[in-house]
């Protein structure tokens, strides 16, 4: 029995067989390890395990009350699973099955972004190798997770299957879908941009009316708080207090947003838009589903002014176009305020209401992105960026009477 520290997690490999003849050693050798260890969290390696009779269930059982510090198992094959689902350990007991393995070498690159790289497996499935980073495995499952709620609950996207290792990483399997992302579209074709915009601000509102009260999905309201926790050191007590009051102020608002909707994870299907990226899937007000293309499509271009163009293909003007016609045609009411479109700062004293709003927002989730999902990088474009949206909000935060829009 191999026996080692992993994150902060006892690791114990199991061998081939647990079965009345040896379940009495095995179980010695695993509770003196526990009881060396008795702050660390247990994971049992099953990689090797083929058997698993009910004398080794029991250990399990007793494994399950005896781990204050928390008890898992991993590396299931399927016929191990079998056995554990077939007696309910599975629905008391955190159970990972073993992965199957994939070979990316050779394959089509179809498309690149910020948390991995998406391979074309054969005629009917991509797979998505994620960035290593920590709890990337957590993040994985989660996507999924995800991404097959909102399937059943209708929402155009592609189909999730498993998860797979591939390399020395991991990666999610989904189905092929004979698209073009928008954000390709836009770059090579921008004679289509009006058009595609029209589309894409009616895709958005149906997204929009899809009440998710009743499903697991986060609110977008207390992902946002949250952070806030993070980010004492760079707001004023002042400005920090403040944003607290207008999330805080929000009413509450079921409706399911994609979270990170930048045309890059907006497929054209034929004459149907898809959704791909599922990861930051929440339920809120849409001013957080335009936060997140404002920080995407303009603040990430006050940091550096070449960024859409460097990560989009696309100049900072058509940038700006993007997000504020978008929301102009979302919004559109014949009695309604006009936005004026403009994204100069030396204006946000007389910008609508609206549009401060999604400033305000917008420059929330760049920190967001900055602080934690940047936590790892350390680059002066990062830190230069925190004190730009910090600046920011202690200008906007005061100017608005509320979030919602």
């Amino acid at each position: 029995m191999i026996v080692s520290e992993e994150k902060n997690e006892l690791i114990i490999e199991l061998g081939e067989r647990i079965e009345y003849t040896n379940a009495g050693e095995i179980e010695a050798e695993i509770f003196r390890e526990v009881k060396l260890h008795p702050d660390l969290p247990v994971c049992l390696d099953a990689d090797k395990l083929i058997y698993i009779s009910s004398a080794g269930l029991r250990i399990m059982i007793k494994l399950r009350k005896s781990c204050a510090a928390g008890f898992s198992i991993r590396n299931v094959s399927p016929e191990v699973y079998e056995v554990f689902e077939m007696t309910g350990l599975n629905t008391i007991i955190t159970i990972r099955r073993k992965l199957r393995r994939v070979d990316v070498d050779g394959c089509e690159v179809i498309g690149k972004g910020a948390s991995g790289t998406v391979y074309k497996l054969d005629a009917e499935t991509v797979v998505k190798v994620y960035h290593k980073k920590e709890n990337v495995l957590s993040v994985i499952e989660e996507e999924q997770k995800k991404a097959r709620q909102a399937f059943l609950d209708g929402v155009p996207t592609a189909i999730p299957f498993d998860i797979v290792r591939a390399g020395e990483g991991y990666g999610a399997v989904f189905e092929m879908i004979d698209a073009r992302n928008l954000g390709d579209i836009v770059k090579k074709e921008p004679e289509r941009m009006e058009q595609l915009i029209s589309k894409y601000a009616a895709f958005l509102r149906s997204l929009h009316s899809i009440d998710a009260h009743d499903k697991p999905l986060p609110g977008a309201v207390s992902l946002y708080l949250k952070a806030m926790d993070e980010f004492g050191g760079f707001l004023s007590e002042k400005t920090a207090a403040r944003i607290r009051e207008l999330l805080n102020g929000m009413p509450e608002d079921s409706h399911l947003l994609h979270g990170d909707i930048q045309l890059k994870n907006v497929m054209l299907s034929g004459d149907e838009m898809m959704l791909i990226d599922m990861d930051h899937l929440c339920t809120g007000n849409p001013v957080f589903e335009f936060a997140a293309l404002y920080a995407t499509y303009i603040a990430f271009n006050e940091v550096d002014p070449l960024d859409t163009q460097k990560f989009l293909g696309i100049d900072r003007d058509t940038a700006a176009r993007l997000v504020f016609e978008t929301l102009r045609e979302y919004l559109r009411d014949p009695g309604g305020e006009e936005l004026n479109g403009t994204v100069d700062r030396s204006h946000v004293g007389v910008l609508p209401e609206v549009e401060k709003k999604v400033r305000t927002a917008g420059y929330l989730r760049l920190l967001m992105i900055l602080v934690i999902e940047w936590r790892e990088e350390q680059s002066e474009k990062k830190e230069r960026g925190i004190r730009h949206a910090a600046s920011m909000l202690e200008e906007l935060a005061f100017q608005v009477e509320g979030l919602a829009i």
